[in-house]
């Protein structure tokens, strides 16, 4: 009886652990903060969007940021490697103040953005032509 309960206790305890490593590495790969610091603009003119950036490793430079824009798209941009690509609706789930995608933030074909016209900024046409700027 009382190794049956200590056999429970141990299972149990493992099984946290195991959980809580998993948690560690799992999360940050797939978490996104929002943010108010980046400006978006489609075709020139000042749009409301939501701005979201997630870190999957310690390293600053590894940064990704998610820009939904209703009515224009979605894109991934990759700051370590200056990069860009078309996100889809459907790999999101908004969470309050942040959210989560199923895919790891550094997944994906990322192509390189449009010639840069200002320092921080990304440039990017979408799939219906329109020139999305971003701004940080």
């Amino acid at each position: 009886m009382a190794l049956d309960r200590i056999s429970r206790i141990l299972f149990a305890t493992l099984g946290v652990i195991a959980l809580g490593c998993m948690w560690i590495e799992y999360v940050p790969k797939h978490s996104w903060k929002r943010i108010t610091f980046a400006n978006v603009q489609v075709d020139g003119r000042p749009v409301k969007a939501d701005r979201y950036r997630g870190h999957p490793t310690q390293n600053e430079a590894g940064a990704f940021a998610l820009v939904h824009i209703p009515g224009v798209g979605d894109c991934r941009l990759n700051f370590d490697d200056a990069l860009v690509r078309e996100a889809s609706k459907r790999e999101f789930i908004r969470l309050g103040n942040g959210g989560w995608t199923l895919r790891a933030l550094g997944e994906g074909n990322y192509s390189a953005p449009l010639p840069f016209k200002n320092f921080n900024e990304f440039r990017i046409v979408s799939p219906n032509q329109h020139v999305i700027t971003i701004a940080f």
